[in-house]
């Protein structure tokens, strides 16, 4: 006895894309993974340049610009009274970007803000075990 099973192409077609459609899901992971690490990884060679807080909050802000449109990056520790900003903007416009940034730094209330001009700023807290007292 004898069967023969006949299966047409197109059927066969749909079977092998069937199998490939999770390799190429995970293909497409693992190259969205590893554009993501070279992304961090290129920061952490920047950032391994620099010696000091002002220069990394550079670095920082150059490494940012093609991902995140922005003028300006601040830090602020208001423990150990010191304030870093980067503002890629010049003139004028810097003097107005700086003050609008120092006025977000300086409200404890404000989170963000728009500014007169129509720039707008949010302020992230990070804190750290020393902040605690």
């Amino acid at each position: 006895m004898t069967i023969s099973m006949s299966i047409d192409s197109d059927t066969l077609n749909d079977m092998a894309l069937a199998a490939v459609d999770p390799v190429m899901a995970e293909l497409d992971h693992l190259r969205r993974q590893t554009e993501r690490l070279g992304l961090i990884n290129k920061l952490h060679l920047r950032l391994a340049a620099v010696l000091d807080l002002a220069g990394m909050i550079e670095a920082y802000s150059v490494w940012l610009m093609p991902h995140v449109e922005h003028e300006l990056i601040g830090y602020s520790n208001t423990i150990r009274s010191k304030k870093h900003l980067f503002c890629s903007g010049h003139g004028p416009l810097r003097r107005n970007l700086i003050a609008f940034a120092e006025q977000l730094m300086d409200d404890k209330d404000l989170d963000a803000a728009v500014s007169e001009d129509g720039h707008y700023a949010h302020k992230w807290l990070m804190e750290t075990v020393d902040d605690g007292g």
